[in-house]
């Protein structure tokens, strides 16, 4: 197998996971409802406890987002569909303003999701431009987990021209 070829080895790592999954018809779900508590109702009925969502807090289940989000598409639509640094919704600037007070002596700027904050920031931190994070004289060496998010993974031919990349496991077997 080529170890540059990441994503042939991560399918291929776990493909005996995910045969066992799909004979098991606990793949491809498809929610129709969510419960209070942790639970998802998939189509066929079946309740399921969910272990596959990344949302770890819960927030987007809290009453108080929830009101503010049904606030802010009746005030803005569901996206406003624009590069920010030509115009951005006035919720971001105060998002950003109370993540401030929170995070003192810090500029915090929000994401709509991870792969898009990948994309901006790694960059301009290999580029050794990102204020406050000076990068040594040497320069920098990116050293990423096999299975660290596919946004990085896609990246890395971008940082690789600020410096080496190297891909390794991070879990050891016993």
């Amino acid at each position: 197998m080529d170890s540059r070829n990441w994503l042939s080895d991560r399918i291929n790592s776990s493909k005996p996971h995910q045969d066992r999954i799909w004979k098991r018809e606990i793949n491809d779900l498809t929610i129709t409802a969510r419960t209070n508590g942790r639970g998802i109702i998939c189509s066929e009925g079946k309740e399921y406890i969910d272990f596959m969502s990344c949302s770890y807090l819960g927030l987007e289940r809290h009453p108080s987002l929830s009101h503010a989000i049904k606030e802010s598409v009746d005030k803005f639509g569901v996206q406003y569909a624009a590069a920010r640094t030509r115009a951005k919704c006035d919720i971001f600037d105060e998002l950003e303003e109370k993540l401030n007070t929170i995070f003192l002596n810090s500029h915090t700027v929000t994401f709509n999701s991870v792969g898009a904050a990948h994309l901006a920031v790694l960059p301009v931190l290999g580029s050794g431009e990102l204020p406050g994070y000076d990068i040594s004289p040497k320069g920098i060496r990116w050293i990423v987990d096999k299975t660290t998010h596919a946004s990085v993974q896609i990246l890395r031919g971008i940082l690789e021209q600020f410096g080496g990349f190297e891909r390794i496991s991070f879990l050891t077997r016993i």
